[in-house]
C-alpha cells in the first residue's frame, strides 16, 4: 500500500459534516426553481467572501468576487486570460507548482525571483519588474516554504509593482493556515498608483478539498472579463457546494482555531521525528501551511525515486522551481499521524 505524501491537502474538518447534514432545504428550493447557472457565483457566497476581505482591511463589494471551482481553476483562469504567449511572468523561486504549470501552458516565459527566509527578494524584484507582464506571489504561508512576509515587505512590494505598473496575483490559498500568529494576515495593500492586484482564495485548504470552491477578488471590469472566460469552461460552480461553503465561512474563526491547533501538534511531532532520525536535514519552521521545505543535503530527486520504489510518494524540489532548480529540496507534509510520518521518514534514505 502506497503512502502518498506528494500533496499537502488536508482531510475535512468535522464542521463540514455538521453543515452538510444541516443544509437549509428551503434555500435549496429557491435555487432548484432556477436553472442553477450562476456564472459569477451564488450572490450570498459572493457577499460573504466580500465581507471577509472588507473585515481584513480591503473594502470589497460582491461585484468584485468571482466564485471558481477551487483556487486551482482561479490560477488557470488568470493565466489563460491575462497572459499572452511570450509574456514574461515573474514567479517565486520556489513557487506553487500548479501556478508554474498554468503559466507555462499559457506560453509565458517564467523568471524566478528568489525566496529568502524573510520572503521574496525585493531587491531582485526591483531589477526585473520593469520588463514583466505579471507577478504571481504568495505572501502568506507560501507554498512550499511556509514563509509569511512581514508588513514592511508587503508594503514595499506594493510600491514596486505600482511604480512599474505590473499586474500582480496574490495567491492567498493558504492564508487561513497561519501557525505562528493568531488571526488572518491582511491582503497586500493596493498600489497607490499604477498596477493592480488580483487576489485568489479558497475554501479547500481550511475546510476540505472536496468542496471545490475558490474565488477571485478584483476590480469589477476584471471580474466581468474572467467570468466570461469561466463560463466558457464550465458555465458555473456547483450550487450545493457553494451553499455549504457559505454556511461554513460564517464559522471561519472556529475552523481556523481547529486547523491551527491540529497543525501545530502535528508539526511538533514531525520535528521530534526529524531531530531523532534525520538530524542532518535542514529546515526552517514554517509560519504556515501543511508541509516542511527540507534541504536534504543530497540529490532529493534520486531520494524521492528510491522512496517511490519503497511505497512512499514525495515531491522533490524541481517540481516547485521555474528553472528546474531546488534539487536538494524535498517538500514533506507533516500533518499525517506521527506513525505514518515516522515510517515515511525511515524510507527516505
Amino acid at each position: 500500500m502506497e503512502l502518498d505524501l506528494s500533496s499537502g491537502a488536508l482531510p475535512a474538518l468535522s464542521l463540514v459534516r455538521d453543515v452538510v447534514s444541516a443544509v437549509d432545504l428551503r434555500e435549496l428550493d429557491v435555487y432548484l426553481a432556477d436553472d442553477g447557472y450562476y456564472a459569477a457565483g451564488l450572490p450570498r457566497l459572493r457577499a460573504i467572501v466580500a465581507e471577509q476581505y472588507t473585515t481584513q482591511g480591503l473594502p470589497t463589494g460582491p461585484e468584485q468576487i468571482l466564485v471558481t471551482s477551487g483556487s486551482q481553476q482561479a490560477v488557470w483562469l488568470c493565466a489563460s486570460s491575462l497572459v499572452a504567449p511570450g509574456d514574461e511572468v515573474l514567479v517565486e523561486e520556489p513557487s506553487y507548482r500548479g501556478a508554474i504549470e498554468a503559466f507555462r501552458t499559457a506560453g509565458a516565459r517564467l523568471t524566478g525571483v528568489p525566496v529568502r527566509r524573510d520572503g521574496l527578494d525585493l531587491d531582485h524584484l526591483e531589477r526585473v519588474a520593469h520588463r514583466a507582464a505579471l507577478l504571481y506571489c504568495q505572501p502568506t504561508a507560501h507554498n512550499p516554504t511556509g514563509i509569511s512576509w512581514p508588513a514592511a515587505s508587503r508594503e514595499r512590494l506594493s510600491e514596486i509593482v505600482g511604480r512599474h505598473d505590473v499586474l500582480t496575483i496574490e495567491d492567498r490559498s493558504c492564508a487561513d493556515l497561519v501557525l505562528d500568529d493568531p488571526g488572518v494576515r491582511p491582503p497586500l495593500p493596493d498600489p497607490a498608483k499604477g498596477g493592480s492586484v488580483i487576489r485568489i482564495g479558497t475554501a479547500s485548504k481550511l475546510l476540505w478539498g472536496g468542496l471545490r470552491v475558490g474565488w477571485i477578488r478584483a476590480e469589477r471590469p476584471m471580474i466581468v472579463r474572467l467570468t466570461q472566460a469561466k463560463a466558457a469552461l464550465d458555465l458555473a460552480a456547483p450550487v450545493i457546494d457553494q451553499m455549504v461553503t457559505a454556511e461554513l465561512l460564517a464559522q471561519a474563526d472556529r475552523a481556523r482555531q481547529e486547523r491551527t491547533a491540529r497543525l501545530r501538534a502535528h508539526l511538533a511531532e514531525a520535528a521530534a521525528v526529524l531531530a531523532q532520525r534525520r538530524p542532518a536535514w535542514r529546515w526552517t519552521p514554517p509560519h504556515g501551511g501543511t508541509a516542511l521545505w527540507i534541504d536534504t543535503g543530497t540529490d532529493a530527486v534520486a531520494l524521492a525515486e528510491r522512496a517511490r520504489r519503497r511505497g512512499v510518494l514525495v515531491t522533490a524540489g524541481p517540481a516547485f522551481s521555474p528553472s528546474n532548480a531546488q534539487r536538494s529540496r524535498l517538500r514533506l507534509p507533516f500533518w499525517r499521524p506521527v506513525d505514518q510520518f515516522a515510517h515515511a521518514v525511515e524510507l527516505l534514505e
